[in-house]
């Protein structure tokens, strides 16, 4: 007996150990690039701190907090009025990014001709760059005669020309056009996803009652997705609160530039240099005030979308009708009523709000041919309009880099050259060599593909590795720990923004790199923060409890060891998880800018990543007429993404659709 026990302790010390030990990459991770950043931005914002002068760095209490509030201060005017600014917008661009991607929705799953073409298109604009984007809509709406929206009016409206921001309505809504079109995507897969998951049942009894269509919209569709909707659009909003790459790649560089968001202003300082290097500890108390923010409507958002208890398909108004009936009693088998009700009967809340019982026909009830094909019809014409919107801004920048000179000055603009002969190569030409050398749009591509390579390398192995921790090994602190990083997914991460930047700084100038030693320590603050996002982990976390345990015991039992069940049961199951993890995060590295913006800032031009070049040279001010080189550029660094997403969208789409991935 206590050899038994003494077997057992010993074993559970290995799993203990092993556990420990796989976990561990994962955790000094996240507790470098991310728990202490946010605990140091804490302590700095009750400092005055400078980086660069660490000698006068002092304790000061809560002055930074009361500057903050103090709205004589030129900076303090200028980050409340960023943030109200942000908050209208907020209130404006977040109802068009739900209504939108819901109306989509709600026409993609009548499944018309070409549906899932139509899918992929309204999907795509969701993988492309912010930066790409820019150039995009910056050429297109260009005030200057020479965009392709003001040469077909006719007009030169000053879309992004004049002072920016202010009494520039037309400014903004450039903004939130190019945001409808670029990140539709994501609400409107959710939203597919719950419109499927309504039982068609209803619709059937709300037809049968006489209802209309639009009764069972009301009544049937948007009760069934209510939790869908809120958590779209109290995502959206928190989104949107830190909204940073639109207004920068769409505002006018050749103006003095207005921070029309809590996170411009945030990396205007950051990125300041010694210029605002003292205003590190009062840029933390922003972050944190705007942190905090952020967190309430987090909070709000999950009071909203919890739900008290697992949701039925049965109508509580009609069980409660059977029960007052003894119906339930009577004719349902006491071990599944729930599932026998749903078989006996359907309920609909008619016109005057009374509860009908209507009992099953033998045959499934359908609609005519002739209603179902007018529906089909409007469907296909409204998905058709939108993938054409959708469509138009690619379509514009593949023509256009094909363009010769001649065709570029044309006024109206074409889609496409004008003729046969003024098809050329020409901006595509010296991408790769230019006068002898290589030219620095290669060394853009090569810096951004290593490095987003290892960042989806890293990520997935860390997700693999303490998913498989948390779900099948024991051991002391898994809860704890698996708590805690659920909690944590409520801390914005702009609340280490600020004091990551300033660790990075502080060893950068005390360490005095220069040469690839300072550009492998730029790239691994790029890479590693990035590999421990929370989400990807319960993604993995979910996936493994839904394994029957059974399977890996009878493993256990033939004697394979636990690294063994892992590479050679585990990993083979969870291909789809680890392929739309691989997906999500090559999109995310892929397309990254604030973050690569701080850390390449005023480093040698061979280093930068191909998103940041692009906002470099591509957006803002006069380089918007460079058209030519401009698309080229972008059609050249889309193609690792479309690449990606021709191959695997229809497990991208289906994936986030069926796992029910929300933002």
């Amino acid at each position: 007996m206590k050899t038994n026990q003494n077997e057992r302790k010993r074993a559970e010390r290995k799993e203990t150990f092993l556990a420990l030990g796989l976990s561990a990459p994962y955790f000094i991770i996240f507790i470098i690039f991310t728990l202490i950043p946010v605990l140091l931005g804490i302590a700095f914002s009750f400092m005055h701190y400078n980086p660069y002068a660490p000698e006068g760095n002092e304790f000061i209490g809560f002055k930074n907090y009361a500057n903050l509030f103090n709205f004589d201060l030129p900076i303090s005017k200028t980050f409340w009025k960023s943030f109200t600014t942000m908050l209208v917008f907020d209130v404006v661009a977040v109802p068009f990014l739900i209504v939108v991607p819901l109306f989509l929705a709600y026409f993609i799953n009548m499944r018309p001709t070409g549906y899932k073409i139509f899918r992929a298109i309204i999907f795509l604009p969701t993988a492309i760059s912010v930066s790409i984007m820019g150039v995009v809509f910056g050429n297109m709406f260009q005030s200057d005669g020479s965009g392709i929206i003001n040469a077909w009016l006719g007009k030169a409206i000053p879309w992004l020309s004049g002072t920016p921001w202010k009494n520039d309505i037309l400014r903004w809504l450039v903004i939130l056009i190019a945001s409808i079109w670029w990140q539709t995507g994501t609400n409107f897969v959710i939203f597919s996803s719950a419109l499927r998951n309504v039982p068609k049942s209803l619709y059937e009894a709300c037809s049968m009652d006489g209802g209309s269509r639009l009764k069972q919209i009301a009544y049937v569709t948007l009760p069934n997705i209510r939790p869908s909707v809120l958590l779209c659009s109290f995502n959206t909003l928190i989104s949107y609160l830190s909204l940073y790459g639109q207004p920068f790649v769409l505002n006018d560089a050749t103006n003095v530039t207005e921070l029309v968001s809590p996170m411009m202003f945030i990396q205007k300082y950051l990125s300041g240099g010694l210029a605002f290097a003292k205003q590190t500890g009062y840029i933390c108390a922003c972050a944190i005030v705007f942190g905090i923010i952020v967190m309430i409507f987090g909070a709000v958002q999950r009071k909203c979308t919890a739900e008290k208890g697992k949701r039925s398909n049965i109508c509580e108004a009609c069980k409660k009708y059977f029960r007052n009936k003894s119906f339930l009693e009577e004719r349902l088998p006491a071990k599944n009523p729930e599932a026998a009700l749903q078989n006996e009967c359907v309920t609909i809340v008619s016109r005057d709000r009374k509860v009908k019982r209507v009992k099953p026909q033998k045959n499934k009830f359908n609609k005519s041919e002739r209603v179902m094909r007018r529906e089909k019809a409007i469907a296909f014409v409204v998905l058709f309009v939108a993938a054409l919107f959708f469509a138009f801004p690619l379509i514009y920048m593949f023509g256009t880099s094909f363009k010769s000179d001649l065709d570029l000055q044309l006024h109206p603009e074409t889609l496409f050259p004008s003729s046969w002969d003024q098809w050329t190569l020409k901006h595509y030409e010296g991408f790769l060599f230019r006068e002898g050398k290589i030219d620095s749009m290669p060394i853009w591509m090569l810096n951004s593909l290593w490095s987003t390579f290892m960042t989806v390398g890293i990520t997935v192995i860390l997700d693999l590795l303490v998913a498989y921790c948390f779900v099948f090994l024991k051991y002391k602190g898994r809860d704890f720990s698996f708590g805690f990083l659920m909690l944590w997914m409520a801390v914005p991460s702009v609340l280490g923004t600020a004091p990551s930047y300033a660790i990075f700084a502080l060893f950068k100038n005390s360490l005095q790199l220069t040469g690839v030693a300072s550009y492998l320590y730029i790239y691994t603050w790029l890479i590693l923060p990035s590999c421990t996002g929370i989400f990807n982990v319960l993604l993995m976390h979910s996936f493994f409890k839904s394994i029957p345990k059974d399977i890996v015991e009878s493993a256990k039992c033939d004697g394979a060891k636990n690294m063994t069940i892992f590479r050679r049961l585990l990993v083979p199951l969870a291909k789809s998880t680890i392929m739309l993890i691989v997906l999500f995060t090559f999109i995310s590295a892929w397309n990254s800018l604030m973050w690569p913006q701080l850390l390449l800032s005023g480093e040698q031009e061979a280093w930068w990543t191909v998103t940041y070049a692009l906002t470099v040279y591509y957006t803002g001010g006069s380089n918007w007429g460079a058209l030519g080189i401009s698309m080229a550029t972008c059609v050249f660094s889309l193609i690792p993404i479309i690449i990606i997403f021709v191959i695997t969208q229809n497990k991208m789409i289906d994936g986030l659709a069926s796992s029910g991935v929300k933002m």
